[in-house]
C-alpha cells in the first residue's frame, strides 16, 4: 500500500467510524446528557461518576473489544467492526477529557 492508497483508506475508514458513532450515539447517553450511559455505568460498578470513574468505564467497554481481537486475531469475522468500535470509544474518551 503506497501513502496516497493508505491515506485513502484512513479517510474511508474516518467515515465509517463517523457512521458507526451516528448510529450508536442513542446508546451512549440521553438527549441531554451523551455519557449518561457511562455516568450510571461509574456510580454503579465504580462508587461515583467522576471523570476518572467514567473514562474507567469507558476503557472497560472498549477492552472487550480488544480482548475479543487479542482471543482471534486478525482472522476474526467481526475485526472491522470492533476496530471501528475502539475508535469511536477513543473519540468518545477524547470528547470526556
Amino acid at each position: 500500500m503506497n501513502r496516497q492508497q493508505l491515506s485513502q483508506h484512513i479517510e474511508e475508514q474516518c467515515g465509517k467510524i463517523v457512521s458507526c458513532f451516528k448510529y450508536k450515539n442513542k446508546d451512549y447517553g440521553g438527549n441531554d446528557d451523551g455519557f449518561k450511559n457511562f455516568r450510571e455505568a461509574a456510580k454503579r460498578w465504580l462508587g461515583d461518576d467522576s471523570y476518572d470513574n467514567m473514562f474507567k468505564t469507558l476503557n472497560i467497554y472498549a477492552d472487550k473489544h480488544l480482548i475479543a481481537l487479542s482471543n482471534t486475531g486478525i482472522s476474526g469475522a467481526e475485526v472491522s467492526e470492533r476496530l471501528i468500535d475502539i475508535a469511536v470509544y477513543a473519540l468518545l474518551a477524547h470528547a470526556l477529557y
